[in-house]
């Protein structure tokens, strides 16, 4: 552990001073050591489990010591003669006791059994929120390097443009076009320096998000690695929707946090109900005490703590309830409405499961054809340039048609680099949905 933190610390501070490229990976692993609400979650998980521990402590004794001492100077009656005089006298007991309850209408039993199950709802809440950190920090990633890269081909945009600009200028000094193509041309020039403007900008405020889920200093500039993945591993992938249903109702955390909220919830009705049996109790004591007048034939202070004050009391005490002004009562049916709460939320999640895992699926199927399609749309789109390119130069197309043929391959380059990038992260996503996204699984 304290390693990892080192580790994590070194990331940080190497981000900070050279703004190295950061990796899917440690961006994870930032996430989840600096992210607040899962640190929150942790330290619930530490006080239900303290709890916990205090339902299986009670099945053991209570034990407790007590002890007191005390000087009294002044007017005092004595018990014996019934005379007063001024005196001082000296008090002192010391007493150990113990107690422990044989039947209270099941409520440690039950109580014990509740408290298991928060904490198993805890348990899973925890690793749900981490599946969450890393589908956060995952989308987020994603978004930034679709900008890095949207970046990227607006400044190749942009200087393919430039020189087709370079090039109708020396064609218009020549006289072989006319001075319009130019004037659009250089139109066109402004539109791609907007464009790039716009795509740092996007760029800018996406990292600014990601920078805040990963506790990262905003100002500090760093630039995202490229997974070292392939989209035509990830495409050939295949699945079987029912058996993505199966899985989801078997491994997603929220799942088996819901369902032990709805057990704990009925242990509570039990609990509740409790009050409603009799309370049967053992308790013993053992104690001594010393008391001084100044008198001359009074016991020394020995004598009378360890010989002849000594006392041992025991026990049973019996409670039966008889009327509680409806407590017990209320308290049952508060417990009755929270677990009809819990097995609505419980119905309620499965349902949606069902809904994340479909569209979790179709996703990734759409993003298989996405790419693929995205690939021939590029090609086609490269070949179409070339040509206008050749035939402007030629003169046989005029600057519109170039023109156009250059945007249709800007936006053939830009979905497919939003194809690939989807594509990449789709596993991550679909395990999300599943409920299998685990940390050590990435990349």
């Amino acid at each position: 552990m304290k390693r990892t933190s080192i580790y994590l610390t070194l990331i940080f501070l190497v981000v900070t001073a050279y703004g190295q490229k950061l990796t899917f990976k440690e961006a994870v692993e930032l996430g989840l050591k600096e992210n607040i609400n899962l640190k929150i979650q942790k330290n619930q998980l530490e006080v239900i489990q303290s709890q916990k521990l205090q339902n299986n402590a009670r099945f053991f004794p209570t034990v407790s010591l007590n002890g007191s001492a005390s000087r009294t100077d002044g007017q005092q009656i004595d018990p014996v003669t019934g005379q007063g005089s001024n005196v001082t006298s000296d008090f002192a007991n010391v007493s150990i006791g113990a107690s422990i309850g044989i039947f209270n209408g099941f409520n440690r039993i039950n109580s014990i059994k509740q408290s298991n199950s928060q904490f198993s709802a805890q348990q899973d809440f925890v690793r749900r929120s981490e599946q969450t950190i890393i589908f956060d920090v995952a989308t987020q990633y994603l978004q930034v390097l679709l900008d890095q890269e949207l970046v990227r081909i607006a400044q190749e945009t942009l200087s393919a443009q430039q020189a087709v600009l370079d090039q109708i200028t020396a064609f218009v000094e020549l006289g072989m076009r006319p001075i319009t193509d130019q004037y659009n041309q250089e139109a066109l020039v402004k539109n791609n320096e907007l464009l790039i403007i716009r795509a740092e900008n996007n760029l800018r405020n996406d990292k600014s998000f990601l920078a805040q889920t990963l506790q990262l200093d905003p100002s500090v500039n760093f630039e995202l690695e490229y997974p070292n993945w392939k989209a035509e591993n990830i495409a050939i992938n295949s699945y079987n929707l029912s058996e993505l249903y199966d899985g989801a109702f078997q491994q997603r955390p929220d799942l088996k946090q819901f369902k032990a909220l709805e057990t704990s919830s009925r242990y509570s009705i039990k609990t509740a109900t409790s009050g409603y049996y009799p309370n049967f109790s053992f308790g013993v004591r053992y104690g001594t005490q010393y008391f001084s007048r100044g008198a001359a034939n009074e016991s020394s202070f020995s004598s009378q703590f360890f010989d002849l004050n000594p006392t041992t009391s025991y026990g049973f005490n019996l409670f039966i309830p008889i009327f509680d002004g409806f407590q017990t009562r209320t308290n049952r049916v508060a417990a009755k409405i929270n677990h009809d709460n819990a097995r609505i939320n419980k119905l309620n999640l499965e349902k949606t499961i069902k809904i994340d895992v479909q569209r979790a699926y179709q996703n990734y199927q759409d993003a298989i054809i996405a790419y693929t399609a995205s690939l021939a749309q590029l090609q086609s789109a490269e070949l179409a340039i070339e040509t206008q390119r050749e035939s402007y130069q030629l003169g046989i197309s005029s600057q519109a048609e170039l023109s156009q043929s250059n945007q249709a391959y800007v936006t053939a380059s830009s979905e497919k680099a939003q194809a690939e990038f989807t594509l990449l992260f789709q596993k991550i996503l679909l395990d999300y949905a599943v409920g299998t996204l685990k940390f050590n699984d990435i990349p």
